[in-house]
């Protein structure tokens, strides 16, 4: 499946096994910033943010997943108790979330 052609191939792709597709689907649900606001030229939603994490989570809405409701969930049940900014030295940020 070219992944270029089709863009739900990450999805629909039988080469990658479903457990894995969803610990890569958690793993950027868990660790991004973004939020999800309405396009008022298309009237459709579009991700905000850093454009790293932005291009995940467009990556997962190209894919057909309901980004929305998995941002909803993840802030209702796993919410961020705290966080630490990007650190240019370190190479990352850290948010601490209950589970």
């Amino acid at each position: 499946m070219d992944s270029k052609k089709d863009p739900m191939a990450f999805r629909d792709s039988k080469e990658i096994r479903d457990e894995m597709r969803e610990i890569v689907k958690e793993c950027i649900i868990s660790n991004t910033d973004v939020r999800i606001e309405t396009d008022t030229k298309t009237c459709k939603y579009k991700p905000a943010g850093q454009a790293l994490e932005v291009a995940f989570i467009q990556f997962l809405m190209d894919n057909g997943y309901d980004i929305q409701n998995m941002l909803i969930n993840r802030n209702r049940f796993a919410n961020a108790i705290a966080k630490i900014p990007f650190d240019i030295k370190l190479k990352r940020k850290t948010v601490i979330r209950s589970i």
